[in-house]
């Protein structure tokens, strides 16, 4: 009878140092997922902390102590908050995507300008002996360089010269 007792004990203990344990461990992972968090984000978690704990809560215990479960709970509620977190943003003066997730307006700059590659005398000379232009050349020395990427203009079954050179300029420009 005392055994029984003595065990009952021991498993209380064992029971509550668990729970103790669990407590720890979830709290480890809400810390974790929020120092992930920029600093405005952090602002907002302690906004929505009762929404985030209590997606977490409603999960099975395994799952409540791991810290990416935090973030993707923390997600869901910014997203859920998503135009209530851009009026608060706008209030303070701020980008609405303030937390470096993007430009917070369209970009109005196209793109760059492609490089021209400057060629050596030695390939100078080469386009000078097969009668091609320097752009040509170029235009060959990049399909050389990425030929998966050029692989149709490449492959060919026409034996005649004259096609191939002007298929090759059709492609240059």
């Amino acid at each position: 009878m005392t055994a029984a007792i003595a065990q009952t004990a021991a498993n209380a203990a064992v029971a509550q140092s668990g729970a103790q344990s669990h407590d720890t461990l979830m709290e480890m992972a809400k810390f974790q997922a929020k120092q992930r968090l920029s600093p405005e984000d952090s602002e907002l978690f302690e906004t929505y902390r009762g929404e985030v704990e209590q997606i977490v809560q409603s999960l099975p215990p395994q799952f409540q102590s791991n810290v990416n479960v935090w973030s993707n709970a923390i997600t869901n509620v910014f997203g859920r908050h998503v135009s209530d977190i851009v009026k608060i943003r706008v209030k303070k003066g701020g980008a609405p995507s303030a937390s470096g997730d993007g430009p917070s307006t369209p970009s109005l700059r196209g793109q760059p300008a492609p490089v021209k590659t400057l060629l050596t005398a030695d390939e100078k000379d080469w386009a000078r002996k097969w009668d091609i232009s320097d752009d040509e050349y170029r235009h060959g020395k990049e399909i050389l360089e990425d030929q998966d990427k050029h692989f149709g203009e490449v492959l060919t079954f026409d034996s005649k010269v004259k096609a191939r050179k002007e298929r090759a300029r059709a492609a240059a420009k």
